[in-house]
């Protein structure tokens, strides 16, 4: 487990200025015994049966914590054609992966097709263009509950829903689950039972249902995550008895499935870091790092407040500071105001709470490359994703003066037309 101290921090037994010191900084570490935790308490809110748990891949795709969660009996939640790719390279089987994208273009249905795994579709645009590729097919439809979460542009309309019905029998398909999207980082135990209040009062609609689908977007309490989190116990026991009224209703056992991602992740991830230079300045203090809100999600750009630590044996009586990137980025700040005691150049800090939306949202805006991934466990430390070079950020690029280049692109017609 992460055990944060006043002046240390070790994460999965292995101590952080060890590890730093083996992979450089900054670094990603996951703990893997915080991640089997986590899912196991969240496995186990949902005791009816049939239920499914399937993580959302959107918020930290790494191919080792993909097998991991497998390993533990997940399923997978894919946004794009890429995590289902992800999702089959880990390891899970098509029937164990759920896909729900939206404005899908032919190129990304006859991959999911071939891959075989099953579809939320998320407009009637989207289904009619599946169903014109002419093979049986079952279909989820993801529903757009205007009562749950009216400024969404997710999925279809409820009185679409007849008519997506329909329209996929004429096609020789059918639609067998409903799928909602409540928002992200959500804590309203309300907002999901408003939900699946309304997803059962829309089952009748769908005579070969056989899921109740109550999406992701569980939230995470990044300021107290002991204080915090979602109310996964609660949502299981009003989900299992609404579900046993359902079954019953139809006669038939109708499975309950949920997609939680960040909930699962967010604690297990430590983003370390050296402290570069600090600063005084109109009475605030700059604490710079080797690290940039490029390499994941930041107040400025996700709106998720981060926890800083110290790992540093100097005063223990901390003091406001601005923690900032090593970037020019006018807004590269990891953290206003947080608490740290003294520190100096070559100290490490602690980024807590990165396991979700953090490397997976980094990127190469100013061309900082991008920090390796390592995985705790049983005491011993895993290189997952190697430490970028500038050969990287240049690698998918072409350069025309090279012999090796595609052939030129001729426009036709002024410059409006096609390609030749």
């Amino acid at each position: 487990m992460i055990d944060v101290r006043e002046d240390s921090l070790s994460i999965g037994g292995l101590d952080a200025h060890a590890l730093a010191s083996a992979f450089g900084t900054p670094l990603f570490v996951y703990d893997a015994e915080s991640v089997r935790a986590t899912y196991r308490q969240v496995r186990a809110a949902f005791t009816y049966a049939p239920s499914e748990v399937h993580y959302a891949a959107v918020c930290n795709p790494n191919l080792h914590l993909l097998r991991l969660l497998r390993a533990e009996g997940a399923g997978l939640h894919a946004n794009t054609p890429g995590d289902v790719y992800r999702g089959l390279r880990a390891g899970f089987a098509p029937e164990e992966i759920v896909f729900s994208g939206s404005n899908l273009g032919d190129e990304d249905l006859e991959y999911l097709f071939e891959a075989g795994v099953h579809l939320n579709v998320d407009s009637l645009d989207d289904l009619a263009r599946a169903c014109r590729f002419g093979r049986p097919r079952r279909f989820g439809l993801r529903v757009h509950l205007e009562g749950v979460l009216p400024e969404s542009r997710m999925g279809l309309r409820e009185d679409e829903i007849s008519h997506a019905v329909a329209l996929a029998a004429d096609c020789g398909c059918a639609v067998d689950a409903l799928h909602v999207y409540c928002g992200t980082h959500g804590q309203s135990l309300g907002r999901y039972g408003g939900a699946l209040d309304r997803l059962l009062a829309l089952a009748s609609l769908v005579p070969q249902l056989d899921c109740i689908n109550l999406g992701g977007g569980f939230g995470y309490d990044y300021r107290d995550p002991d204080a915090g989190g979602f109310p996964f116990a609660a949502l299981g026991a009003e989900a299992g008895q609404a579900l046993e009224a359902l079954s019953r209703s139809m006669g038939r056992r109708i499975t309950l499935r949920v997609e939680p991602g960040r909930s699962l992740v967010a604690r297990a991830g430590v983003l370390l870091t050296r402290v570069r230079s600090v600063k005084q300045g109109r009475g605030r203090r700059y604490v710079g790092v080797d690290t940039t809100t490029v390499n994941f999600t930041s107040p400025a750009v996700h709106g998720a407040h981060r926890r800083v630590r110290a790992v540093a044996d100097r005063s223990p009586h901390p003091l406001p500071a601005d923690i900032c990137g090593c970037t020019t980025y006018s807004r590269d700040v990891i953290a206003r105001d947080a608490p740290l005691p003294e520190v100096a150049e070559g100290d490490l800090l602690a980024v807590l709470d990165t396991g979700a939306y953090g490397y997976c949202m980094s990127g190469h805006f100013l061309s900082r490359p991008r920090p390796p991934e390592v995985f705790v466990e049983a005491g011993q430390a895993l290189l997952v994703t190697r430490r970028e070079t500038f050969d990287d950020l240049v690698a998918v690029e072409i350069d025309p003066r090279r012999g090796d280049t595609w052939p030129p692109l001729m426009l036709v017609g002024g410059g409006s037309g096609g390609r030749s």
